[in-house]
């Protein structure tokens, strides 16, 4: 039996393909692409893409709205230093230099009909292949294809790598419309708790994604003084929020170069699984050779 760690995009299409079940640590599938919001199909990383034309080899019903990226830069040069110092360049994903294409219906890039157990391996034993998972299952195994954190499986199998991340405080609102002169604002300062805000209309509301990377063990950004920032640089004020979420992704911006397991019976896939920084082509691309 095929057993697939993780169930976002890459896991629940690997699972799709080649059969078996995903174990998935959160209460919940989609992986960054779940839905933070249901009712409005508002997921908690915004599905931007690039490239549709490869997007839609992978689906056939998907529907894109086009995003001109309106980009407001404020201490530029800061940038790399405050978000992640120890990389030599920043994710594609967090570049906006062309047109891109917002995913209108993100749940259909979910594969929600496979098998799933929600719980996580904590003991990987290679001679009778069997995972021992945090909720006492027992399963055995033919191939362990893991699209979930490389480090984490690392320590279960005894490797020690030479990897780091930087972890995102992602900061979702939403308000009524309201026009104006960007929908990328970026800001290097440092003394500004957050980095980048990406703004998405949807009907006649706007959502704001706010993200504030830190090094994981920090102190977690406050949402008190997130909204502070937001209303001295009158970007929003707190009155003016109908709703917000908030979410911490651990592993956000990835860095080190990871070496090929020794491992027969392991195949790391997608963003996490191979340690780079994919896009969400990229990560779909990953897919042809796991």
């Amino acid at each position: 039996m095929n057993i697939i760690i993780g169930g976002g995009l890459i896991g629940s299409h690997i699972a799709k393909e080649k059969g078996g079940i995903i174990l998935e640590e959160q209460p919940y599938i989609g992986g960054l692409f779940s839905l933070s919001f249901k009712d409005l199909g508002i997921t908690l990383v915004p599905p931007l893409v690039k490239d549709k034309i490869l997007v839609n080899k992978f689906f056939s019903n998907l529907k894109f709205d086009e995003f001109r990226p309106q980009v407001i830069y404020e201490k530029e040069k800061y940038l790399k230093d405050k978000v992640c110092d120890s990389c030599e360049e920043l994710p594609s994903w967090l570049s906006f230099d062309k047109t891109i294409y917002n995913i209108e219906n993100p749940s259909d890039i979910i594969y929600s009909n496979n098998k799933v157990i929600f719980a996580h391996p904590v003991l990987i034993n290679s001679n009778d292949k069997k995972i021992i998972t945090n909720r006492g299952n027992v399963i055995t195994y033919d191939k362990i294809y893991n699209t979930g954190s490389r480090l984490k499986l690392n320590k279960l199998l005894g490797i020690d790598e030479n990897l780091g991340y930087i972890s995102l405080f992602d900061f979702i609102l939403i308000s009524q419309h309201k026009d104006t002169e960007w929908n990328i604002y970026i800001n290097g300062s440092a003394g500004i708790i957050f980095s980048y805000i990406i703004k998405i209309q949807k009907n006649d509301l706007d959502i704001y994604y706010v993200y504030s990377f830190f090094k994981w063990g920090k102190k977690l950004p406050d949402i008190y003084r997130v909204l502070g920032d937001l209303k001295r640089l009158k970007i929003i004020n707190k009155d003016e929020i109908l709703a917000y979420r908030s979410h911490v992704i651990k592993e956000a911006i990835l860095y080190g170069e990871p070496v090929p397991r020794k491992v027969n019976y392991v195949e790391d896939c997608g963003r996490l699984g191979l340690w780079k920084n994919f896009s969400i082509e990229e990560s779909l691309n990953s897919i042809r050779t796991c």
